[in-house]
């Protein structure tokens, strides 16, 4: 078999495994604009898959995005800094041992982002995008981003989480 079919095999067992990565912006941005980071992280696959179990009509698989479209899990976009250009999060695994990560990806301008290392939880199981109007009357900003993030863990519990300008950080809301 040659390389460029096998290469192709791959691709092919990656959409029929991780539809919602072809269907959506998510692959080819992490693989576009995440290259450093996937030196030492990498997008859930395979057995990672069971991270989340097979039932796709479950809670971590109805997640919404920036647009209120249904998303797998593990990634999220939305505009979580000021500058109304996109931006996303994911859940990457450490290459070493295996263990989840929240990263974001902020656009630093309108071609480059800067990637965020959020939280490191072996019990993170999913990340979403809000409205920030959710915590607004409770968080006393200068500037309100137009997204929160919210992460959830294998409890049932989460957290929120959102961009301050003026720390130039991610907050946890708790």
């Amino acid at each position: 078999m040659k390389i460029g079919y096998l290469s192709s095999i791959l691709f092919i067992s990656l959409i029929l495994k991780m539809p919602a990565l072809a269907e959506s912006g998510f692959g080819k941005f992490i693989q576009q604009h995440g290259k450093e980071i996937l030196k030492n992280y990498r997008i859930p696959e395979g057995q990672d898959l069971s991270y989340w179990g097979t039932d796709k009509n479950s809670y971590f698989y109805k997640s919404k995005d920036a647009f209120a479209k249904t998303k797998a899990p593990y990634w999220t976009n939305g505009y979580f800094n000021q500058d109304e250009i996109l931006d996303y999060a994911y859940i990457l695994f450490k290459r070493d041992h295996n263990k989840p990560f929240l990263i974001a990806f902020l656009s630093d301008t309108s071609t480059s982002y800067k990637s965020y290392i959020i939280d490191e939880s072996e019990k993170t199981v999913c990340v979403a995008t809000d409205s920030f109007d959710a915590i607004k009357k409770k968080v006393n900003l200068h500037a309100y981003p137009k997204h929160i993030i919210q992460h959830f863990h294998l409890e049932g519990h989460g957290e929120i989480i959102y961009w301050d300008t003026d720390k130039k950080g991610f907050v946890f809301y708790r």
